[in-house]
């Protein structure tokens, strides 16, 4: 437990850097129709592509 404590706090800067960017890309995408879409959009390709590539993987068995 001392040494979560000691990480935690050694890498504080980063760690609260890396909140406020998840903080801001949810403010974002939550609060702009265009990111939102853009987002979706993302989503759905990485599916697609994800998809694709398993049923390709069936296909050499």
């Amino acid at each position: 437990m001392r040494n979560l404590f000691a990480f935690l706090f050694r890498y504080r800067g980063i760690l609260v850097f890396a909140l406020l960017e998840v903080l801001s890309v949810y403010l974002l995408i939550r609060n702009s129709a265009y990111q939102r879409a853009a987002f979706f959009q993302l989503g759905q390709h990485l599916c697609r592509t994800a998809a694709g590539m398993a049923y390709a993987g069936v296909g050499i068995f």
